[in-house]
C-alpha cells in the first residue's frame, strides 16, 4: 500500500496579525504625519511668496504712471498692517491724498491680500530709527518679543512707494509720517500651524526679500487665532 503524504499550509497566527497590523498603522501614521508637515510647509512658502509678490506690486505701482480708474490722479502706492483691526490682511492702496497714510474710508483700497488658515500673521516689527539698514545695529519695534509675549511697542506697518523713487517710506504707529523720518526696514512674520516661520522684509533701500527661518526671532509659543491681541 502506498502511503500519501499530506501537506498543510500554514497561515497566520493572530499574534502575528495583530503585529502585521501595528506596523501597517505606525507606517500609514508617520506617512500621514509627514505629508500634513509637507503640505503646510508648502502653504507657509506660498504665503510668504505671494506676500512678497503684493509688496512688488505696491513698488511697481508707486514708482510708474498709474492711476485711479475714473481719476486723474497718478498717486503713490502702498501696503498697510493693522494688526489689531484685521490680523490677517495686508492692504495695498493708493495713497491719494499724499499722508502717506492709509484711509480706509476714503477709497484708497485697491487689493486686500488675505492670509489663510493653516498660516497666520504672527507678528510685525520695524527698526528703532531710519539711519541704519543693519539689523543688528538697529534694533525693533514690535507688536510681539522674542519671546512671543505682547509688548505692543506698534500695531500697524504702512510702506509707501512715491514716484519716481523705488525705496519705500517705512512708518508704524506715527500719526503724522510727513513730518517724521521713515524707518529703515519694515518686517511681517508668518508662521503655520507646525511652528514653523517665514519673515518678509520690505528695505529702506527698496530691496524686498523673504527670509527662511527665523534669524531674529524665537516662538515661545503660536498665538490662538492669529492675531488680534489673543
Amino acid at each position: 500500500m502506498k502511503l500519501k503524504k499530506t501537506f498543510y499550509k500554514k497561515g497566520f497566527s493572530l499574534v502575528e496579525l495583530v503585529i502585521v497590523m501595528g506596523i501597517f498603522v505606525v507606517m500609514a501614521g508617520l506617512v500621514l504625519f509627514n505629508f500634513s508637515s509637507f503640505q503646510s510647509t508648502r502653504s507657509l512658502d506660498a504665503t510668504a511668496q505671494e506676500l512678497a509678490t503684493v509688496v512688488r506690486e505696491a513698488q511697481i505701482y508707486g514708482i510708474s504712471v498709474s492711476n485711479i480708474p475714473g481719476s486723474e490722479i497718478f498717486p503713490a502706492y502702498g501696503l498697510h498692517v493693522d494688526y489689531i483691526a484685521a490680523p490677517r490682511d495686508v492692504v495695498l492702496f493708493a495713497d491719494l491724498d499724499g499722508d502717506r497714510v492709509y484711509d480706509p474710508g476714503d477709497g484708497e483700497e485697491v487689493s486686500t491680500f488675505r492670509i489663510e488658515t493653516p498660516i497666520d500673521l504672527y507678528n510685525i516689527c520695524t527698526s528703532q530709527t531710519g539711519e541704519d539698514t543693519s539689523i543688528a545695529s538697529n534694533g525693533f519695534r514690535c507688536y510681539r518679543d522674542d519671546t512671543g509675549t505682547i509688548i505692543n511697542e506698534i500695531n500697524q506697518i504702512t510702506a509707501v512707494f512715491e514716484r519716481p523713487d523705488p525705496e519705500p517710506y517705512v512708518y508704524d504707529n506715527i500719526l503724522d509720517p510727513l513730518s517724521n523720518p521713515s524707518r529703515a526696514f519694515a518686517r511681517i512674520d508668518l508662521i503655520d500651524d507646525e511652528g514653523f516661520g517665514k519673515s518678509i522684509y520690505v528695505w529702506k533701500s527698496g530691496q524686498i526679500g523673504v527670509t527662511n527661518p527665523f534669524t531674529d526671532v524665537t516662538f515661545a509659543e503660536k498665538p490662538v487665532g492669529g492675531g488680534g491681541g489673543k
